[in-house]
């Protein structure tokens, strides 16, 4: 098959902006946008409604942009197929205008991290979390209409992983030659390893270049391509967390999902 584009896929705070400049860096082909989109227009949109409604209540202003990021997610559905962190639905993407001449590519990076990651960064959550770790390992998340999900609401954050990845699985056995899966850590340690894997689908720059510098800089993330390297060479779950965390985290988790993974071997270390 001869793609003309590609679209990242991947949960929050996974490395999808990362995954997508390096596509960006090393392929001609077109990386489609997977954010919300229109954001400038958005503020505007929610500046005025805020004002017209005299609405004041932080949280109330929270549901009304969130609204607003899902109708304009719906919106530019059909051209960039979807929301970046939404679930995946074979049918549903398959019926889409053009989905033939695109390549997917799904990101995953470790469940334990990424739990851990969430609650430090809950990027269109709610409700906010608390301090505690443990509370929201164990607590009902609302996610958004863009996530894609049968139910926005969602019984643990680590659910949230678990419906997210198995969607990806589903898709690339059912699409085989259209999709391919990367690990954040192997993309990280490995960008040759991953670029080898991308030649199978599309053209990829003989010498690589890695972005250096962390797409969230924006954001007050100042971390450098080789601080993250660092970070997952050093990132074990049980240490880090402790047991009891780590446990907890485990207990929630798909465990045959988990098995398809290499995070298996965490239940080894």
């Amino acid at each position: 098959m001869v793609f003309t584009s590609l679209k990242v896929f991947g949960e929050r705070n996974t490395g999808t902006n990362f995954l997508q400049s390096f596509l960006r860096l090393n392929t001609s082909l077109k990386v489609l946008k997977g954010g919300d989109g229109g954001r400038e227009d958005i503020k505007r949109q929610f500046k005025d409604f805020v004002l017209k409604h005299d609405i004041k209540d932080p949280f109330a202003q929270k549901l009304v942009m969130e609204s607003l990021l899902d109708q304009e997610s719906t919106k530019r559905s059909q051209i960039n197929f979807g929301w970046k962190h939404a679930n995946v639905c074979p049918k549903m993407l398959s019926k889409a205008s053009g989905f033939e001449d695109v390549c997917f590519v799904f990101i995953i990076r470790n469940p334990w991290r990424f739990i851990s990651s969430l609650h430090q960064k809950p990027y269109n959550l709610l409700p906010k979390p608390t301090a505690d770790l443990s509370h929201f390992v164990r607590s009902p998340i609302y996610v958004n209409q863009r996530d894609r999900l049968s139910s926005r609401l969602i019984k643990s954050p680590v659910e949230l992983w678990n419906r997210k990845v198995r969607s990806y699985f589903e898709f690339n056995l059912v699409h085989p030659k259209q999709s391919l899966i990367v690990y954040y850590e192997n993309l990280v340690l490995s960008p040759d390893g991953f670029a080898d894997q991308l030649r199978k689908y599309c053209t990829v720059n003989e010498k690589i270049i890695v972005p250096n510098d962390s797409s969230k800089k924006h954001r007050g993330d100042t971390k450098t391509f080789t601080e993250f390297c660092q970070e997952v060479r050093r990132y074990n779950p049980r240490k880090v967390l402790g047991e009891d965390m780590f446990s907890l985290i485990a207990a929630h988790l798909d465990r045959d999902l988990i098995a398809q993974t290499p995070y298996q071997e965490c239940f080894d270390i």
